[in-house]
């Protein structure tokens, strides 16, 4: 009986202890950042607050490689200055390619993109697709779902044929494909982000704001 008491007794002052081991519960809210809004984009955990990669990517940020991210880079001293973010029908310029997003159309099962294109210098000339990786574009909607064709099989992108670039000279209208396997919702696309090849001259993305045009 004593013992029992005992045992009683620890059970119940340990009681307390355990519960304060329990962790904590985030709670999630959504976030807008430059005018895209993220649901559930924003995790507060014992008192602080955390931005999620979601709500970030939203923004612009590319994942380069794991536990590596970055908005953009720029270019050393005296290289060609570089305009990595602007507008519909804004030419940008990473230091390897122009690129202006000039036309976007929303199907049931895709959006469809028009681009301009050229190369930035004489040593950058070849296959838009040896400059570009497509496969790591990067989108949001104006209702804020994320479109990433390299981490998720509901997506695929591409260019509806191979383009040459050369320096000074414009191939216009060239078709970019984001293909949408369990259909668009009729969702326009708020932001573009562009990735260089991994083994490319440059890595330095190109964001397009979708929401404004020059």
């Amino acid at each position: 009986m004593k013992l029992a008491h005992t045992l009683t007794l620890c059970l119940a002052l340990s009681a307390p202890a355990l519960a304060q081991q329990k962790p904590p519960v985030p709670t999630f809210s959504p976030v807008t950042i430059d005018g895209v809004t993220t649901p559930a984009g924003l995790v507060t955990v014992s008192g602080k607050t955390y931005v999620s990669l979601d709500a970030l990517k939203a923004r612009g940020l590319t994942v380069l490689a794991p536990n590596s991210l970055g908005l953009y880079r720029y270019p050393k001293t005296g290289a060609p200055a570089l305009k990595l973010t602007g507008c519909r029908n804004e030419w940008l310029d990473n230091g390897v390619v122009r690129l202006k997003l000039t036309d976007i159309q929303v199907t049931p099962e895709a959006w469809q993109l028009k681009i301009d294109v050229q190369a930035s210098t004489p040593a950058t000339a070849g296959y838009l697709e040896d400059l570009i990786d497509f496969t790591r574009l990067f989108a949001v909607t104006e209702q804020g779902r994320t479109v990433d064709p390299a981490t998720s099989g509901q997506y695929k992108a591409g260019l509806s044929q191979q383009v040459m670039v050369s320096p000074g000279r414009t191939e216009a209208g060239q078709g970019l494909v984001i293909q949408d396997a369990n259909g668009t919702g009729g969702e326009r696309l708020a932001r573009l982000t562009l990735v260089p090849k991994k083994d490319g001259k440059t890595q330095s993305v190109m964001n397009v704001d979708l929401t404004c045009q020059r």
